[in-house]
């Protein structure tokens, strides 16, 4: 079995901390609907009002994007990197903010407990808000913290990384996850590499996916991001997710959050 369907994230724990065949984890309905309509009508609005343009938008750049940029680009984030908690915070009143959720609730199942990573003695973003418009993808690619060239990551020693997202919207044809149950090194030794002008490999010379997953929203879907994975362009609609990582370092760093 390469993906856990449930209806809990409690009853998921096994499969994230445990189970190294899994490849994906699915939370249906982790997001109540109250909640989306109130982020439909009030929060993304708000916060993807002047976002910033990467394979997908955002309202502040990711953390792994940043660190590579050098010292003043690190600053600057981290300068910000506050106020957009808390600015997620206060759009999503009076609801919890998804994120903040999902932060408490992996605290409390992690044998190590969890926490929000800081660098400097301040908090780094987890839980960007990310929109893929009509068109827009993600290539088939890895997302591995420590190879990312993100300096100030280089002495944490996580076991495995997932990649995480709360689904806000999605769209009505397109925005699919495609999972590979390959790892890069496994990859690189069949002789692929990435495109030089693009983030990620060429799909066309892949095998299928071992794993389609069509989200709803509401659902909390997070992916061994250490695997190959790619998001299917979006053809009709959004896909609009509340998104960040998960490293898990065993005993000696715990579980850490960041987007």
């Amino acid at each position: 079995m390469m993906i856990v369907r449930s209806d809990s994230l409690e009853t998921c724990r096994r499969a994230l901390f445990e189970d190294s065949e899994i490849l994906a984890i699915h939370v249906r309905g982790y997001a109540p609907e109250d909640v989306l309509r109130h982020a439909r009508e009030h929060v993304i609005p708000r916060l993807l009002r002047g976002s910033v343009r990467r394979i997908y938008r955002s309202q502040i750049p990711a953390f792994s994007t940043v660190a590579r940029g050098g010292p003043a680009e690190g600053e600057a984030y981290l300068r910000r990197s506050w106020s957009v908690l808390r600015a997620m915070r206060l759009a999503f009143q009076p609801y919890a903010n998804p994120a903040d959720v999902f932060r408490a609730e992996i605290d409390e199942l992690s044998p190590w407990g969890a926490r929000l990573l800081h660098l400097d003695g301040r908090p780094v973003v987890f839980g960007m808000l990310r929109s893929w418009d009509p068109g827009m993808r993600a290539l088939p690619h890895f997302d591995i913290i420590q190879r990312s060239g993100a300096a100030p990551l280089g002495g944490l020693a996580f076991k495995e990384q997932f990649g995480v997202n709360v689904y806000l919207e999605t769209p009505e044809r397109g925005g699919e996850l495609l999972v590979w149950n390959v790892t890069l090194p496994a990859l690189l030794d069949a002789g692929h590499r990435a495109q030089e002008d693009a983030y990620g490999f060429d799909p066309h010379r892949l095998p299928r996916p071992d794993l389609v997953i069509q989200p709803a929203p509401g659902d909390l879907i997070m992916v061994r991001s250490t695997r190959l994975h790619a998001v299917a362009a979006t053809a009709e609609g959004r896909r609009i997710t509340i998104s960040g990582f998960l490293g898990i370092g065993g005993e000696s760093d715990g579980v850490m959050l960041w987007s």
